[in-house]
């Protein structure tokens, strides 16, 4: 799914924050320069990041823009970080959409669900899943 997706993909790093903080997750060029994310000059396609970030020792992102047709659920502490199974929660959320592209968050105990969506549904959407329940 993802290179098909538009040149929107930005590299970045992750850079130790003061405890208990966790790392801050830094947009970065190839050089490791801090960039502004949402300033197009910095995207690139997904091939070029995935290779770019190989060879520079970074990571790899999607910036989602304002028309997108696209959406990022994003779930946090979901799954193990031992075994690497997910929850009960995470199992029925993943569920919900089948054919979307999905990923362990960069902390381990995440899920990140990519999809394509109607944008116009989703312009006033920007929920919170509370006590573990939707």
């Amino acid at each position: 799914m993802f290179n098909t997706m538009p040149s929107q993909f930005i590299l970045w790093k992750s850079v130790p924050d003061m405890p208990p903080k966790k790392p801050r997750k830094v947009p970065c060029d190839a050089t490791g320069g801090a960039i502004n994310p949402h300033d197009s000059a910095g995207f690139m396609d997904y091939e070029t990041a995935v290779t770019v970030a190989s060879q520079g020792g970074f990571h790899v992102g999607f910036v989602l823009t304002k028309n997108d047709p696209y959406f990022l659920l994003d779930l946090d502490d979901v799954r193990d970080p031992v075994t690497g199974e997910w929850d009960n929660r995470s199992q029925q959320v993943a569920a919900l959409f089948p054919g979307a592209a999905m990923e362990v968050s960069y902390s381990g105990t995440g899920m990140h669900i990519y999809g394509r969506c109607d944008a116009e549904r989703l312009r006033t959407k920007r929920r919170k899943f509370e006590n573990n329940k939707f």
